[in-house]
């Protein structure tokens, strides 16, 4: 019984394969035809007639038979969708292999696209004698991938290390980039503080030099402290800063006179400060004026006397900052 079964099964296997092979035959030979036959029409209708005129033989009529058709509309538009609709279908098939009915437009398709997968799954017989056939079969088989030969794998090992030195390269070369920038920020930066220091530093040291070339000039101009007596009167100075002075003065000196002592004070005081540098230039940078409350005055004009501004007795003084234009 065992032959018997495997003969069986033979047979029915080279059945299958017969009728799968019919089955992709005809489908060939349909495909085949229907990309000769015209379309159906619908505004336009391909007759051919032949016209045998009275007088003419049998065999000159076989030589005069002329196409004639009918227009109802546009032949090309007609004729493009007709082209259209094969290569539809020759894409469908070539393209979609699934087993799916879903996965396909319309039944026929599907019944097709099956048709196609069989004939396939059993070695495509006769394919190579149908070019349409063998085109649909030859897209349905899958790719073999190439065995790698020995010089195939050094190739890629060599191009796969020339890679990797390219990356490596690459990015050396964008960390340096990157580097070079930071640097280049960076000195921009340390060259900006140095210039904005060195224009502090020649601001303070201008303003320095002024406060003591002025500081010199009223030592200069600066009397001696006159003794007590008739025409002086003592003047108590408060300053902002909590300094106080007092000193006699000569009524008929001038205003400017009392601005110099002030000055060359201060100067004197700003040397014993902790820090006199920064000292001397919050007094360059300061104007003030005197100011008295009881009686209340104001000696501004510095050319005119003190008995003229209104001192003719002893009083106080307050120092006024006011702002330097």
């Amino acid at each position: 019984s065992g032959p018997a079964e495997r003969e069986n099964s033979k047979s029915a296997i080279i059945a299958m394969q017969s009728q799968v092979s019919l089955c992709a035959l005809c489908l060939a030979s349909l495909v085949a035809l229907s990309s000769q036959l015209p379309s159906a029409p619908s505004c336009s209708l391909g007759l051919r007639r032949n016209l045998v005129p009275s007088g003419l033989t049998q065999r000159s009529a076989t030589n005069t038979h002329a196409p004639l058709r009918i227009r109802g509309g546009g032949d090309s538009d007609e004729e493009k969708e007709e082209e259209k609709a094969k290569v539809s279908l020759l894409d469908e098939l070539k393209n979609n292999v699934s087993w799916n009915p879903a996965d396909h437009p319309t039944a026929f398709h599907w019944a097709l696209c099956a048709i196609l997968n069989l004939y396939v799954a059993f070695g495509a017989p006769f394919a190579k004698y149908i070019p349409v056939l063998k085109d649909l079969a030859l897209s349905r088989k899958p790719k073999k991938e190439k065995k790698l030969t020995k010089a195939d794998l050094e190739r890629m090992e060599r191009e796969a290390i020339i890679k990797e030195q390219n990356e490596e390269f690459e990015k050396s070369l964008l960390e340096d980039k990157v580097k070079a920038q930071q640097e280049r920020k960076k000195r921009e930066l340390e060259e900006a503080a140095e210039k904005a220091e060195q224009e502090e530093a020649e601001a303070v040291s201008s303003v320095v030099d002024g406060y003591k070339a002025r500081v010199e000039e009223a030592k200069q101009r600066l009397t001696a402290e006159p003794e007590a007596g008739a025409g002086v009167v003592v003047l108590r100075l408060r300053c902002p800063d909590g300094l106080q002075l007092t000193r006699r003065f000569n009524t008929e000196d001038k205003v400017g006179t009392v601005y110099d002592y002030i000055d060359v004070e201060r100067y004197n005081a700003a040397q014993k400060a902790k820090d006199p540098t920064e000292k001397m230039v919050e007094l360059g940078n300061e104007a003030y004026s005197l100011v008295s409350t009881r009686p209340k005055l104001t000696l501004a004009d510095q050319t005119v006397t003190i008995a003229s501004a209104g001192v003719t007795t002893s009083c106080a003084l307050m120092i006024k900052p006011e702002v330097k234009e």
